[in-house]
């Protein structure tokens, strides 16, 4: 990733986020704006990053960075059912005229956080492939 690039990104084997000094341009931040607009901006972006800390990947490597399965199983599996019950919900939200069901994914690198991408799907596609 070059510095001008406008990204983010969590590295569970360092436990770090990074962000290139790219994002600190709109609408992300501006001189134009008020302080709190820019931090609550950044803000999000980073607590973004940091729930990939807890996500079905991040949440497989401990404190230094070592793939460690560091949660209890009783945890894994209250996860994995609240997780469930988020995906249900958003599946039966419709969008607009075509009926599009906004489904919930764990699809990028096959496990992300159950929070946080929401993807518009038609509902006869094929959910089962890879992004």
């Amino acid at each position: 990733m070059t510095p001008a690039e406008v990204n983010a990104y969590y590295n569970p084997q360092f436990n770090q986020i990074v962000f290139p000094a790219g994002i600190l341009q709109v609408p992300f931040y501006s001189h134009k704006l008020p302080m709190s607009i820019n931090y609550g901006a950044i803000g999000w972006v980073l607590g973004h990053e940091l729930t990939h800390g807890f996500d079905n990947i991040g949440r497989k490597y401990d404190a230094v960075g070592n793939l460690h399965n560091w949660w209890k199983n009783k945890s894994a599996e209250a996860y994995k059912e609240h997780a469930q019950c988020i995906v249900d919900q958003y599946h039966d939200y419709k969008v607009g005229d075509d009926e599009l069901h906004v489904r919930l994914s764990y699809l990028i690198f096959n496990h992300t956080s159950p929070f946080l991408l929401y993807f518009f799907i038609p509902q006869n596609a094929d959910t089962n492939n890879e992004m």
